[in-house]
Parts: structure tokens; C-alpha cells; sequence
């Protein structure tokens, strides 16, 4: 009898474990630390907006869950784009699936106009027009600058006539080498 409730509770368990829908693709279980990360960039982007816009209080309220969807639905397709582009990176490369990526990538270049059309339709309920431009200059602004010189980063700074050997107010030398006058 035991041995009967044993295997019984054993199939239960294991039909509800498979009657749990499958968790969809790329999706991890939610991490309390990367959750609260994400916040904290967000509430720092949503200041920065606020200020690069010089946004009220009320206008940044009304306007940040539209913002934030549709930086939401721009991010999915540049994610989804992404993942395609990193899954052949290392395959080898035919003339059919060069061309496939590339017209990918245009099609998600259609993707993301089409979304940013429909959204500055939404984006004027809420801003004036030279903030709408603006949202759309930050947009397409990279997030960080890269630091780095001229020549690379470790690279001496180029002087004043591009050699890095030049002191600053001396001449170029004329062709073959000889000093000027």
C-alpha cells in the first residue's frame, strides 16, 4: 500500500511539473539584483530625458510610460535583430544567407521607423515641438561616448601637423625632408 502511494505521488509530481507552460525563449527566472540594476538605469534615463527636455513635473509623469514602451518595442527588435545576427556570426557565409541578413536587417530598419512614426504620433499628446525633436536626437545618439584618440586607444596625441614627433609651433618640413626657412 505504500509503495502504491508512493508511485502515485510520484506521478502527480511529475505530470505537474510537465503540465507548467515551457518558459519562452531567452527568458531567465527574475533576479532581485538585475530587476533593481534595471530600475536604477531607468530612473536615471527618465532624469536625463527630464532634463535634456527640461520636462514639468506633470509632462514627465504623463510621458514617461509612453516613453518607456516605446523604448520597450525599439529595443525588442534591435534584441531580436541581434540574436540572428549573433547566431551566424560564426557560421560560414553563402551569398543566400548574406543576402537573407541583409534584407533582415532592413526589414527591422522598416520595423523600427514604422515604430518610431507611430509613436511621435503619441509623443504629441505631450511635448512641444521642439521637444519631440529633441527625443528623437537623443534617440539616435550612442548611450556612452567612446573615449579614444586619434591613433587608438594607447596611441601618442597627434601634434599640431599630425606627426607625433612635431613640437607645438614648429613648421611642417617642406617635401623631402628639409627644414623650412
Amino acid at each position: 500500500m505504500k509503495r502504491l502511494l508512493c508511485m502515485l505521488c510520484a506521478v502527480v509530481a511529475i505530470c505537474t511539473a510537465y503540465a507548467q507552460p515551457p518558459m519562452p525563449p531567452g527568458h531567465r527566472p527574475a533576479d532581485p539584483k538585475a530587476e533593481a540594476a534595471r530600475n536604477e538605469r531607468m530612473r536615471r534615463s527618465v532624469e536625463r530625458m527630464k532634463q535634456a527636455l527640461d520636462m514639468t513635473d506633470k509632462q514627465a509623469e504623463q510621458f514617461v510610460p509612453v516613453y518607456q514602451a516605446y523604448t520597450r518595442e525599439i529595443n525588442g527588435i534591435r534584441k531580436d535583430l541581434k540574436m540572428l545576427m549573433d547566431y551566424y556570426k560564426d557560421k560560414p557565409m553563402d551569398k543566400k544567407t548574406a543576402m537573407k541578413l541583409v534584407m533582415v536587417q532592413l526589414d527591422a530598419d522598416a520595423e523600427i521607423i514604422k515604430a518610431k512614426k507611430e509613436y511621435l504620433r503619441l509623443f504629441k499628446m505631450y511635448l512641444t515641438p521642439e521637444q519631440l525633436s529633441k527625443v528623437f536626437l537623443l534617440d539616435s545618439k550612442p548611450a556612452r561616448p567612446h573615449r579614444q584618440g586619434p591613433g587608438g586607444p594607447g596611441a601618442p596625441d597627434p601634434k599640431p601637423d599630425g606627426r607625433p614627433d612635431a613640437k607645438p609651433g614648429e613648421r611642417p618640413a617642406a617635401p623631402g625632408g628639409a627644414p623650412r626657412p
